[in-house]
């Protein structure tokens, strides 16, 4: 009993509950435990990283190659040259190969040409606005000269005068940090909600990976893999293309020499012909 009240006193620590009901150990026990959960799901996450590339590869890969080569052959047949037939040089890898190719910059916007009466109303505005900040200048110094004025009479009477202007009301604490959890709440509601559960994690407590969200990830470094083994194959490509054009052009030169001193002979113009459908017929066949 008497060491009942010298508990309740505060004069005596209380006696240690058993290990099953230590409120301390309970806790460690649930973060060890929730630790090794965590372990658990990223090994799992690493694991399934690998397999579901692969499934990536496997469903898309093929669309993304082909989306790939039938972009670039489009840039090659759009900046061939007309009049000699060269192609332009691929971008190096350095300058980030097809990707300016498959996501063209946007280009500048054309400077608008003023008609006479749009260039007279233009400067008509211009001297507009410029009166205005002339005059608001005038009244920004005039509201400063009479600050000044008040100051000077209130410090004379010995009143400490406060201009009201530079009294500001106190900021609130959300605005530090509203952005921030605005962004990270609609970032929850569109990767997260109701992808485990109805409305929250319900079904996913050991908060294991989101399988459709690891694919969406996955897509775009699948595709810049392979956009990165397009690019190697259609360089190949186009070094041949260029090769088929010096070809067919040594030919056409060779076939004209060949008219000086041979006279007319269908000879060599037909083989320059046969040359020329060739070359149109066979390079982008290799990629469609």
């Amino acid at each position: 009993m008497r060491e009942a009240e010298l508990i309740f006193l505060g004069m005596l620590p209380p006696p240690k509950p058993p290990p099953e009901e230590d409120l301390y150990l309970i806790d460690a026990a649930n973060r060890e435990r929730r630790r090794a959960i965590k372990e658990k799901n990223l090994e799992e996450l690493d694991e399934a990283m690998v397999t579901l590339k692969d499934r990536v590869r496997e469903l898309v890969g093929q669309e993304m190659r082909d989306h790939i080569s039938g972009k670039i052959n489009e840039w090659f047949v759009e900046n061939r040259d007309a009049k000699t037939g060269d192609y332009p040089d691929f971008p190096k890898v350095a300058d980030g190969g097809s990707r300016d190719i498959l996501n063209p910059p946007p280009k500048p916007e054309p400077v608008p040409v003023l008609t006479p009466e749009e260039e007279k109303k233009k400067k008509a505005e211009d001297e507009k606005k410029k009166k205005e900040a002339e005059k608001k200048k005038k009244e920004a110094e005039k509201k400063a000269a009479e600050k000044e004025k008040k100051k000077e009479e209130a410090k004379k009477k010995g009143i400490k005068w406060e201009d009201p202007d530079d009294i500001k009301p106190p900021p609130r604490c959300a605005d530090a940090f509203v952005t921030a959890v605005h962004a990270a709440a609609a970032a929850y509601d569109a990767e997260w909600r109701g992808k485990s559960g109805e409305d929250d994690d319900e079904t996913n407590f050991d908060q294991k990976f989101e399988q459709s969200l690891v694919l969406a990830r996955l897509k775009p470094v699948v595709f810049e893999e392979i956009r990165a083994e397009v690019d190697e194959e259609m360089r190949a490509l186009l070094e041949n293309l260029k090769e088929l054009v010096a070809a067919e052009k040594a030919a056409k030169a060779g076939g004209k020499g060949g008219k000086k001193g041979k006279g007319k002979g269908k000879g060599g113009k037909k083989g320059g012909g046969g040359g020329e459908t060739a070359f149109h017929t066979t390079p982008f066949a290799w990629c469609t």
